[in-house]
């Protein structure tokens, strides 16, 4: 049983209306996310509301992973997610490329995920992302990091695992919702139990990319990838488990792609109005 907290925004964070905007967001989305891998059970929005009003009395971003832990108790989780908003920079960008200036802009943003187990009150999972991207809304920015993140909670906790597959197609335990088209995926064979030395505690397994797959549909509980790219035999594969499926996360677009998209959009439209006047020539 999961609660997410509102996303703590920093002090340091100028600009408070689009970071709340983005927070608001980034934590419907990972919510919705989280709801959809069929993983996890969130509790629902009124327990959420009361959270984010205790949080509010407390100490607004600074709050203790202990009082974090000791509201999470007190409306009945078992685990408590807690995004941190500590940077958000919008600029823009201006570039001469073929005499021509382009201009666009640019936001970057440095999130941090940590989910605390309530009954220890320790963090047992935390991860950052900082990304920057140009073009493109604030809306879509946020729910790329939020898809994201809550992709990276879900194969840390229940690995997306190979259950079936025939000819060149794999079926995984992951519905549509976390694959699109447009991406690609590892496939990554487990290897041996890693424990850590000081703590003597199992802290994963030895992991080998052993190929590349393309997503070809899928229903709300499995999808059907197709593989690219296997550098073992077919027969090797193995449904007990030990195949899993992860995301390769593309880069997102820079200012310097957006001016270049830019520019080859006027070309192309100066040379389409070129054979326009050499026709209107020729008639």
């Amino acid at each position: 049983r999961f609660v997410v907290s509102p996303v703590k925004i920093s002090n340091s964070i100028t600009g408070l209306s689009t970071a709340k905007n983005f927070a608001k967001t980034f934590n419907s989305n990972l919510r919705n996310m989280l709801v959809k891998s069929n993983r996890f059970a969130l509790l629902d929005r009124k327990n959420s509301k009361d959270l984010d009003k205790e949080i509010n009395v407390i100490k607004g971003s600074n709050i203790r992973v202990e009082e974090l832990a000791k509201l999470g108790n007190k409306v009945g989780a078992d685990y408590i997610i807690i995004p941190s908003l500590q940077k958000m920079k919008r600029k823009t960008i201006k570039q001469k490329l073929m005499g021509e200036i382009i201009t666009s802009k640019e936001i970057n943003t440095d999130l941090t995920i940590s989910i605390i187990d309530i009954a220890t009150s320790q963090i047992i999972f935390s991860d950052s992302m900082n990304l920057s991207q140009s073009g493109g809304s604030l809306t879509k920015f946020s729910k790329i990091i939020s898809n994201r993140l809550s992709r990276k909670v879900i194969d840390t906790f229940f690995p997306t695992k190979l259950i079936a597959f025939n000819n060149k197609q794999i079926t995984v335990d992951q519905g549509r919702s976390f694959f699109d088209k447009k991406s690609k995926y590892s496939i990554i064979k487990l290897g041996a139990r890693i424990i850590d030395q000081t703590t003597n505690e199992f802290s994963g397994r030895v992991e080998t990319i052993i190929g590349k797959a393309s997503f070809q549909e899928g229903t709300a509980k499995q999808s059907t990838l197709k593989i690219e790219k296997l550098e073992i035999s077919q027969e090797q594969l193995s449904n007990n488990g030990s195949i899993i499926i992860r995301p390769i996360f593309a880069s997102l677009p820079s200012a310097s792609d957006i001016a270049k998209a830019k520019i080859k959009k006027i070309k192309s439209k100066n040379k389409k109005m070129m054979k326009k006047i050499d026709k209107d020539k020729d008639w």
